[in-house]
């Protein structure tokens, strides 16, 4: 793909390699694929963002496919696959030296990302879909994946980092499933998060944090459950001596109050529970507690 170039897909793409035989998409200086294509020798060299990558519309809807691709040095503008309200399926691909995010959701999006291998993780923005993310190993140093408060219990439970430095950011919002989130990676809170809903068996949502993890709120952020609502709440949050559950601030520079803390509202369930957890940084305002 000669520079700023972009596959848009307004209809249905089908590519659909296998694993002896993947397609390859790369930039026009990747002499390591069918040579020098471009023709200058060794004059250039290929960079991450050299082409945007495909952008995925509305009118793709859920036809378009893209199994055993290979898509290097793409993401020139909004990630080497931008996917805006439409479902495509992306499975068993390698997407790396991406200039920005492997993949970027937005909108009333619902893809199929499975087994893929991601070197520039996943962003999302403004979504109201629910992408079906798993089997995907992220391997960046710097891995970021950006996902709603909704899609982190699936995805902590089935997609695996291969760097300690990649990072989970939440993006805030109502958390309306029953959820498990792992001790995968670090989880930065950028927006607030409230539990309520009646999901599963019993009737109430409840977000369950195993030993171990990590949550990193940012300034004015907190956690809440139940609020002033007539719908439940509950947080089971059970660490151990040896890997206690850590509530903490993002900032830099640490300092009491940066963020909110922890709030149990009315319509809490007496299940609820804390065990072996630290809670450090929080207290945001003046008087308040980091545990309320």
């Amino acid at each position: 793909m000669a520079p700023n170039t972009a596959i848009t897909v307004n209809g249905t793409l089908l590519a659909q390699g296998t694993s002896d035989n993947p397609i390859t998409f790369t930039s026009s200086k990747d002499d390591q694929v069918y040579g020098d294509t471009n023709g200058d020798g060794t004059a250039t060299t290929p960079q991450p963002g050299d082409w945007y990558g495909f952008y995925i519309y509305s009118t793709s809807g859920s036809s378009t496919v893209l199994s055993h691709c290979k898509i290097n040095y793409a993401g020139g503008s909004a990630g080497a696959i931008y996917i805006r309200d439409s479902s495509p399926t992306i499975e068993y691909s390698t997407i790396i030296n991406s200039g920005t995010a492997s993949i970027y959701i937005q909108g009333a999006s619902a893809p199929v990302i499975a087994g893929n291998t991601l070197s520039e993780g996943i962003t999302t923005s403004a979504m109201t879909g629910q992408p079906d993310v798993s089997g995907n190993t992220f391997t960046g140093a710097e891995t970021e994946v950006l996902l709603p408060a909704d899609s982190v219990g699936d995805f902590s439970s089935n997609n695996s980092f291969s760097e300690e430095s990649a990072i989970i950011k939440v993006s805030g919002g109502i958390l309306s499933k029953d959820a498990t989130w792992k001790p995968i990676a670090p989880y930065l809170v950028t927006g607030s998060i409230t539990i309520k809903g009646t999901d599963g068996d019993d009737g109430v949502t409840t977000l369950t944090i195993q030993p171990g993890t990590q949550l990193r709120f940012a300034r004015n952020t907190f956690l809440s459950v139940g609020e002033a609502s007539n719908l439940p709440g509950g947080l089971i949050a059970e660490g151990t001596e040896n890997l206690p559950i850590v509530f903490t601030t993002a900032e830099s520079f640490a300092a009491p109050g940066d963020w909110y803390g922890i709030s149990f509202y009315p319509t809490a369930v007496e299940t609820s529970s804390l065990k072996w957890c630290n809670i450090e940084y929080a207290g945001y305002s003046t008087g308040a507690a980091g545990l309320y």
